[in-house]
């Protein structure tokens, strides 16, 4: 198979960040590693470690 690029980020936007916090903890099972207000745009981060796997590991 060939190799494919891996992901080094990905941006979700979500209407309600507290209840999406909770859900992505619940799906990584960890704690964001980072999360704060960006101050130059209006957004806020909150940042999951990747998990690293293969794809079409079991």
């Amino acid at each position: 198979m060939p190799a494919f690029p891996s992901i080094a980020h990905v941006a979700i936007t979500v209407t309600d960040l507290d209840r999406s916090t909770r859900w992505y903890i619940a799906l990584f099972g960890a704690q964001p590693v980072l999360d704060e207000d960006e101050t130059t745009g209006g957004f806020h981060h909150t940042v999951f470690e990747p998990i690293r796997r293969e794809v079409g590991a079991s």
